[in-house]
């Protein structure tokens, strides 16, 4: 059996790839700036359509809480 197949059947069986990958933070101005552009954006489109903007949160809140039931499906922590 071939290497490149038995880490492609190694990578499909657990999901995704199974090497050690180096963790890469982000640092704080990079975190802070993320937080303020989406913040900015949601309340312009709070200003501009309100109906948008529950939208909006009405699809954020259906995706926490359907990876919430996924978790404990499988036994995670939440």
């Amino acid at each position: 059996m071939s290497s490149l197949y038995s880490k492609f059947r190694n990578e499909i069986a657990a999901g995704g790839a199974v090497e050690d990958q180096d963790v890469v933070k982000n640092n704080a101005a990079t975190t802070w700036t993320t937080v303020v552009v989406v913040v900015g954006l949601l309340a312009w489109l709070g200003v501009k359509n309100p109906w948008s903007l529950l939208f909006v949160f009405g699809l954020i809140i259906s995706v926490f809480y359907t990876n919430s039931g996924t978790s404990s499906v499988r036994g995670e922590a939440a």
